[in-house]
């Protein structure tokens, strides 16, 4: 597990690559949240290009990077998530959490989007 930081003038990129799985997430998820707090970033890239796998705990530090870049009025994209594959793929978490799309409500703070009914 490791996270490389790039950029400045209020936009980061944060690679992460190796295993991001319950035995390193909560120190990811304090390595980021550091970075997010010294830097004030406007808008973070998460780069997941470089991860070989990724658990439910790996969705916890996409989401808790959104949390915290929102809380600050900025916009979170990520980039390179492998294609849905094999199990425990980044690609495959990614688009299993797909409906957990974080949208900034209009008095601050963060909501999960609500799921879409389908009747059929």
């Amino acid at each position: 597990m490791g996270l490389t930081c790039t950029g400045g003038d209020r936009e980061i990129c944060m690679a992460l690559s190796g295993e991001v799985d319950h035995h390193h997430a909560r120190g990811l998820m304090t390595e980021i949240e550091r970075e997010i707090d010294r830097e004030l970033p406007k808008h973070v890239t998460l780069d997941l290009g470089g991860v070989t796998f990724m658990d439910s705990s790996g969705i916890a530090v996409v989401l808790r990077c959104y949390k915290r870049t929102a809380e600050l009025g900025g916009a979170v994209t990520v980039k390179r998530c492998a294609a849905p594959g094999g199990k425990g793929s980044a690609g495959r978490r990614i688009g299993a959490a797909h409906a957990v799309c974080v949208k900034r409500r209009a008095g601050g703070g963060v909501r999960p989007r609500p799921r879409r009914k389908y009747i059929g």
